[in-house]
C-alpha cells in the first residue's frame, strides 16, 4: 500500500513538472544505480570495521563499535530505497 501511494504521489509530480513516464523512470534508474554503488561503498566500510573489532573487547574499541554499527544503520536504509525503487520501476 506504501509503495502504490509513493507511486502516485511520483506520478502526481511528474504532470505537475510536465515530465513523461519514460523520464520518471529514467530518473528513478539513476537514483537505483546511484543507491547501488553507496550500498556497495557502505558494504565496503562495513566490512572493514568488522574485520577491525573482531577478537576485540568492547571497552577497547567503542568508537570502531559505533561507526560499524551507523554504517549498518545506513546500510538497511539503503537497501530499502534498492528494493523500493526496483518494485516501483
Amino acid at each position: 500500500m506504501f509503495l502504490v501511494k509513493q507511486w502516485r504521489k511520483i506520478e502526481s509530480l511528474a504532470r505537475m513538472s510536465n515530465m513523461s513516464q519514460e523520464d520518471v523512470a529514467t530518473g528513478l534508474r539513476t537514483v537505483q544505480q546511484g543507491l547501488e554503488a553507496l550500498k556497495e561503498e557502505h558494504q565496503t566500510i562495513s566490512n572493514t570495521l568488522e574485520t577491525s573489532i573482531k577478537g576485540v573487547r568492547p571497552d577497547e574499541a567503542p568508537l570502531p563499535r559505533e561507526k560499524f554499527n551507523q554504517i549498518n544503520e545506513n546500510l538497511s536504509s539503503i537497501i530499502a530505497g534498492c528494493e523500493e525503487t526496483t518494485v516501483i520501476i
